[in-house]
């Protein structure tokens, strides 16, 4: 495995910043919205104390650094199919481990989510 440019530790941790500050914004009391990666997050921007996850954008680090096939696991042995988006099965497998084995500590649970499409209506119903 090749070492990291100074781009990719600078986006390390950008990324990881906005993690932490989405989980540290949802114990102090924020509203936590999960939304899909084509609902326009603009919507959000206009509340004082409401802040947004992206499952896909999770699934997606989950899956670059690793982690993503322990995840659809999890999701498969609570009976998921293979069949659902591995996206689903990442975000259903690290909503059951509660966000240990995910590199940015799963998403904080929502109080809403916002979706186009029912693929993620699996892992809002194990919240």
């Amino acid at each position: 495995m090749s070492e990291k440019t100074s781009s990719g530790k600078h986006l390390t941790k950008i990324v990881g910043e906005a993690y932490m500050g989405l989980h540290t914004r949802a114990a102090q009391g924020a509203f936590v919205v999960w939304i899909a990666i084509n609902v326009p997050a603009e919507f959000f921007y206009g509340f004082d104390n409401v802040v947004y996850g992206v499952p896909e954008s999770h699934a997606a680090l989950n899956a670059a650094k690793g982690t993503g096939v322990t995840q659809c696991e999890k999701a498969e042995r609570l009976g998921y199919s293979m069949d659902l988006c591995s996206y689903a099965r990442i975000d259903i497998g690290s909503v059951s481990g509660e966000g240990k084995d995910s590199p940015a500590f799963g998403l904080p649970k929502p109080n809403l989510i916002v979706s186009d499409n029912n693929n993620w209506f699996p892992a809002g119903q194990m919240v």
